[in-house]
């Protein structure tokens, strides 16, 4: 049932509210320490988790929940999955959800240019890899802001 699962992300999305409020106070590598940690808190096996964190992101940007968005791409980030880190790149250099922090929005870009171009599979757009180069071309403008 819909309302059930979107009722469980909700709960998902208040679990990791701490790790959210980090977003925009901490480095990515405390992030992603601080998110691996609850994860192996939780006991839920990683295959498990990181589905629930794909289901609940498209929620969240479905019903503009963006915690709920937010702290499903922090997971699935910090479960190894760093493509998505693209994502949290977009929501700080932007203030999507968190509040606008440049310097580490293009901190989660590098991450994320850095696992494509290691042979991460692409999420967003993958039939267009020249977005990677608009993408760099962004993050050294947003640098030096």
């Amino acid at each position: 049932n819909s309302t059930e699962i979107q009722t469980e992300c909700q709960g998902f999305a208040e679990l990791l509210r701490p790790q959210i409020d980090m977003l925009t106070l901490n480095s990515p590598d405390e992030v992603q320490a601080s998110m691996r940690e609850f994860a192996l808190d939780t006991g839920v096996a990683t295959p498990v988790m990181s589905s629930t964190a794909k289901v609940c992101l498209s929620i969240g940007y479905r019903t503009d929940n963006m915690p709920m968005a937010i702290g499903s791409v922090m997971m699935l980030s910090a479960l190894g999955e760093p493509a998505y880190e693209e994502l949290l790149g977009h929501h700080l250099s932007q203030g999507f959800g968190v509040p606008e922090r440049a310097d580490l929005a293009v901190q989660w870009y590098q991450m994320s240019l850095t696992a494509l171009d290691n042979g991460a599979p692409d999420i967003v757009l993958p039939e267009a890899p020249e977005r990677r180069e608009v993408i760099r071309e962004a993050t050294v403008k947003l640098a030096s802001r």
